[in-house]
């Protein structure tokens, strides 16, 4: 039982400082031609294989990092650190 509690009690403590969270919760999808990951720590890198493009992140204090327009077949990578919520991720596709 005190196993149980210490691994419940670690668990809680990485979740709540944050610590693991950039593999515990990212995501990727393939959207609009491309490939989108986001999560974590909050991040948003895309990839699109023709198009140029870039990664955006807000947080919950409205700081904002823009990656790099990129042409095709090139990452683009916006992170931050999070808060508690709030936090946004999004990816731009330019014709």
């Amino acid at each position: 039982m005190l196993k149980k509690k210490i691994a419940t009690a670690t668990i809680l403590a990485l979740l709540v400082t944050g610590v693991g969270a950039g593999s515990a919760l990212a995501t990727t999808k393939y959207v609009d031609g491309g490939e989108w990951r986001y999560g974590g720590f909050i991040y948003s890198e895309y990839l699109h294989p023709s198009k140029y493009h870039y990664a955006k992140v807000v947080n919950g204090n409205g700081t904002v990092d823009v990656g790099y327009t990129v042409g095709g077949g090139k990452w683009s990578k916006a992170s931050l650190v999070g808060t508690l919520w709030g936090n946004q991720a999004s990816y731009r596709i330019f014709n």
